[in-house]
């Protein structure tokens, strides 16, 4: 059964669900046929495999909060979430950054500002940078 969930959460790298998938933090809970999961750890529960409405409507004994951020594999994932909650869900993106050591190429960071101009200024993203970026697609 074990192999059978991480098959479904393959490729979908989030810190929370490697958690529930060792076991250390968190729960898994699947459906009937086990083609469908739920991962949930505190205010975040990750839906993946095959959609299924009954996954969606449940909600574990031990959760007893009234707020919780429900992140789907796919569309008909977030349709299925939409339909159940109605007004009640609020659809917001989230942008995540890449997790995997040695990711970032420095020595490309370090020639890329040296060769800007002088008028250019690297500094940390802040509000303002945020809500201008936010303007584009």
């Amino acid at each position: 059964m074990k192999e059978k969930i991480k098959e479904i959460f393959t490729n979908w790298d989030e810190t929370l669900i490697w958690s529930c998938l060792q076991g250390v933090m968190g729960e898994i809970h699947t459906n009937a046929t086990q083609d469908a999961a739920m991962a949930i750890l505190g205010d975040f529960a990750f839906f993946a495999g095959k959609p299924d409405s009954d996954l969606v409507r449940f909600k574990p004994e031990n959760c007893n909060q009234d707020f919780i951020i429900l992140v789907p594999q796919s569309g008909e994932w977030a349709r299925l979430i939409e339909e159940y909650y109605g007004n009640k869900a609020r659809k917001v993106t989230r942008y995540a950054i890449k997790k995997e050591k040695d990711i970032f190429d420095i020595p490309r960071l370090e020639q890329v500002i040296m060769s800007l101009p002088e008028e250019y200024e690297l500094k940390m993203l802040e509000m303002a940078e945020f809500e201008l970026c936010q303007k584009n697609a």
